[in-house]
């Protein structure tokens, strides 16, 4: 499976298993028992809308990274980025306390979750996750979070170092490997199949016809 990570006995599941990268539309989590391994830009974009029909979800952790609100998206239209004034960079350093207000506001300052799930880190040192939905979908009732590494999955779900869990369904937000996909074929307007001519243009967009 594409990016599922280093999960003990993970076929062992006798539920439906699926990863993000090879997503089937076909399953229904309506009434479900979920869980979601991962915290990454998948996993963030899911949850608040698996949780809404879920019977319940529960969410696998190793890490906390920053989650920000999509609140920029104005200041940077079609994608473009522009300068910053020296002024503007003398602002930067108040980057993580308004990154840090915003996650615990979002979190309705609940303890046990800011404490996991806000970094230590300052905003940017790892890539930045924008996510409308997800940390509030933590506090709904339906959802639980297990932080921390996955020991082994059972037959009927998951077992970490303080309970086992049964699930319906396992979703592994884990990433995924650009390489899994095989290349494509680029075909050359007059000399045939690019890929079958021996071309050495590592990152390169361009070659000569």
């Amino acid at each position: 499976m594409n990016g599922n990570g280093q999960i003990t006995q993970l076929h062992s599941f006798q539920g439906t298993t699926l990863h993000t990268a090879q997503w089937d539309d076909s399953i229904n989590w309506d009434g479900k028992r979920v869980a979601v391994i991962g915290n990454g830009s998948s996993a963030i974009q899911l949850l608040s809308q698996m949780q809404k029909s879920a019977s319940q979800i529960t969410t696998y952790l190793r890490s906390p990274t920053w989650i920000s609100s999509n609140h920029t998206a104005h200041f940077a239209k079609d994608g473009r980025n522009f300068p910053y004034t020296e002024e503007e960079k003398r602002e930067f350093p108040t980057l993580r306390d308004m990154f840090e207000a915003d996650m615990k506001k979002r979190l309705k300052n609940d303890p046990h979750l800011c404490a996991k799930l806000v970094p230590d880190w300052d905003v940017g040192c790892r890539r930045l996750t924008p996510g409308d939905g997800y940390l509030e979908s933590l506090l709904e009732k339906n959802v639980g979070v297990e932080f921390g590494d996955i020991e082994r999955i059972t037959p009927k779900g998951i077992q970490n170092a303080n309970c086992e869990k049964q699930f319906d369904i396992i979703v592994c937000a884990t990433g995924g490997y650009g390489e899994f996909r095989r290349g494509q074929r680029v075909h050359r307007l007059q000399s045939g199949i690019l890929n079958q001519k021996g071309v050495d243009k590592r990152l390169s967009l361009v070659v000569q016809e």
